[in-house]
């Protein structure tokens, strides 16, 4: 977390201009485990932004590393091929994992006629 903290007020200055191409250059010095226990730090628009900016393997490394409830979350807040391709790449165990742990459905719909 420490790197992010050096890092944090010019990525989200970075972010609100959405001059991408600098906050890209500023992720590659910050490591997905940096930017997990940073998560919270961050709203649901930059998260996804930060994601986004990633490689592909850095950003599978991040989703690795966050809760199950971040995790929902940022699938929720993603275009459903950026999720696709995220599951895509993750180890088997690490989306099963993922998977038991994510809350169940509400079913609010009656079955039947």
């Amino acid at each position: 977390m420490k790197t992010l903290q050096i890092y944090l007020a010019d990525l989200k200055e970075l972010l609100l201009a959405r001059d991408f191409v600098s906050a890209r250059t500023v992720l590659k010095e910050i490591g997905p485990i940096d930017l997990a226990d940073g998560w919270d730090h961050f709203d649901a628009d930059e998260r996804v932004a930060i994601f986004r900016l990633c490689t592909r393997q850095k950003a599978t490394q991040l989703f690795e590393e966050l809760d199950a409830p971040q995790q929902a979350d940022l699938l929720g807040s993603l275009q459903r091929q950026d999720a696709q391709d995220l599951l895509s790449d993750l180890d088997p165990a690490a989306t099963s994992r993922m998977l038991r742990d994510l809350p169940a459905p509400s079913c609010a719909s009656s079955r039947g006629s």
